[in-house]
Parts: structure tokens; C-alpha cells; sequence
């Protein structure tokens, strides 16, 4: 019996060493010594608005390839239109005329 005694009373001790060292840690943390490494909530939250942003960047991503997938721009064809429009109605090329004046 006597040694259920002795345990008890070391673990009585533990706790009451334990419950100290906690309140030591609170009023460190309260003053502001020491910083809270278990919140973690801000370190979660930064990482979804980084994800967020990303997300973000794949919606334009997206929006790109759909443009780039509907074609040129119409101002690029009209351009394109008129380039060979005039190489039809009998316009030589600037490597032909390049090529005719070294003859």
C-alpha cells in the first residue's frame, strides 16, 4: 500500500508542476515574450488565399488557350486579307522584285 501512496503523491506532483509551467507559458505568451506557434490559422489561411490566387491565374490560363482555340483576331485577318489580296491582282513579292533586279 505504501508504494500506491508514493505513486500517487509523484503524480500529484507532476501535476501540479505541469499546471505551473502552464501558467508560466500563459503569461509569457500574454505579455508578448513569447510567440503562439500552435495558431496556426493564419499560416492556413495564407496558404488558401494563396491558393485562391492561383486558382485565379487557371481561370486566365483557361480564357487564353479558348481565345488562342477560337482563331486570330479579326483585325489580324483582315490584314492577312489584304496582304494577299494583293499579291493576287498581280503585285510580285518583294523577293521577286529583289530576285528581277539582279538579273
Amino acid at each position: 500500500m505504501g508504494d500506491a501512496g508514493a505513486a500517487m503523491q509523484r503524480a500529484q506532483d507532476k501535476v501540479a508542476e505541469m499546471q505551473a509551467r502552464s501558467g508560466a507559458l500563459d503569461e509569457l505568451l500574454a505579455s508578448g515574450a513569447l510567440t503562439d506557434l500552435t495558431s496556426t490559422n493564419d499560416d492556413i489561411q495564407a496558404q488558401l488565399d494563396k491558393a485562391k490566387g492561383t486558382s485565379d491565374i487557371d481561370a486566365q490560363i483557361a480564357a487564353l488557350k479558348t481565345q488562342v482555340a477560337s482563331g486570330p483576331p479579326r483585325s489580324l485577318l483582315r490584314a492577312m486579307q489584304r496582304r494577299s489580296g494583293a499579291r493576287r491582282r498581280g503585285q510580285p513579292r518583294r523577293d521577286q522584285v529583289m530576285a528581277d533586279s539582279k538579273d
